[in-house]
């Protein structure tokens, strides 16, 4: 059994902002990527964040993560 996947955070915002923007939001893409952000900075591993926002790993992988790490 492989060990849980880490990702390295450069945490520029706080829980409470994304909490703050999570409220205001009504674009529900916009939706998940935030509850996605919020479930890693409370500690959750990639994939099981990306569960919880009902989308495959695969995907949070090539849409969110994968761009950040090529810039």
């Amino acid at each position: 059994m492989a060990g849980k996947e880490q990702i390295l955070i450069d945490r520029k915002v706080t829980l409470d902002e994304i909490n703050s923007l999570i409220k205001h939001e009504n674009n529900s893409r916009v939706l998940k990527r935030l509850y996605f952000v919020k479930f890693i900075l409370l500690g959750d591993s990639v994939e099981d964040a990306s569960t919880k926002v009902g989308v495959t790993k695969n995907r949070i992988e090539n849409r969110i993560l994968l761009p950040r790490r090529l810039e």
